[in-house]
């Protein structure tokens, strides 16, 4: 049994947006403190959830390179929740690639 027991928490698309984009930013101060959310989220033991749905959604915008940057992004983050299948899921294919859930 865990001393500690994570949660997930389960961000709306729009917030998911809101946060890849300012991590995105060309303001510094902006920049750094969606940077620095996801480690907050950790150290509070809280997992972020990113659903296929969700990445559907911020894959819809204006360019092709602005959907880049948000799934180029995805891909820095150490770890995120999902749900899908034990092996192979989507997630692998967008995840940090040191990241080995199972």
């Amino acid at each position: 049994m865990p001393l500690v027991r994570p949660l997930v928490v389960a961000p709306d698309t729009s917030h998911w947006a809101n946060w890849i984009d300012a991590a995105l930013s060309s303001d510094a101060e902006r920049r750094f403190s969606a940077r620095s959310f996801h480690r907050k989220l950790l150290d509070a033991d809280r997992i972020p959830f990113l659903s296929w749905h969700h990445l559907e959604e911020m894959l819809c915008v204006g360019s092709a390179e602005n959907a880049a940057a948000r799934v180029s992004y995805l891909q820095t983050l150490p770890l995120v929740a999902s749900l899908g299948p034990e092996r192979g899921n989507c997630l692998s294919k967008y995840t940090h690639p040191g990241f080995h859930p199972f």
